[in-house]
């Protein structure tokens, strides 16, 4: 059912906790995330850390995610995979929660280069307003 977390070199421990998680109902979401993260340059380690560290990701559809990471993208936050590793919990934010945040930093006079480097140095600050 998981290939794909075979393929990556998943350890079949963490494989059997992911699929407690997946039916067949967001199987091919998982699968397209997956291939996703592959995409956004995350290595096999980095994979396993973000579902294994954030195992409700398998719940998220793949279109949310696609949206997030496509504005992540867009205002200049580059090395995605280095902060999905760290801080895989973030992939449970939806994309009008950066976009929230990014615009009361503007409003705010904070420049946007600024708030890039904020969230790529510390992304969970958003969970502090």
């Amino acid at each position: 059912m998981l290939d794909k977390l075979v393929e990556l070199g998943i350890r079949d421990i963490d494989i059997k906790n992911i699929e407690e998680f997946i039916n067949e109902d967001n199987l091919e979401d998982f699968n397209k995330i997956i291939d996703l993260f592959v995409n956004i340059n995350c290595s096999p380690s980095m994979i396993r850390n973000i579902v294994v560290g954030n195992p409700y990701i398998m719940q998220r559809s793949y279109e949310d995610i696609i949206n997030l990471i496509n504005y992540m993208t867009s205002i200049g936050l580059n090395n995605l995979n280095l902060m999905f590793d760290s801080y895989p919990n973030f992939l449970n934010k939806d994309k009008f929660e950066i976009e929230d945040y990014v615009n009361m930093k503007l409003n705010e006079g904070i420049l946007l280069e600024d708030i890039v480097d904020e969230l790529d140095n510390e992304p969970m600050i958003i969970d502090e307003i």
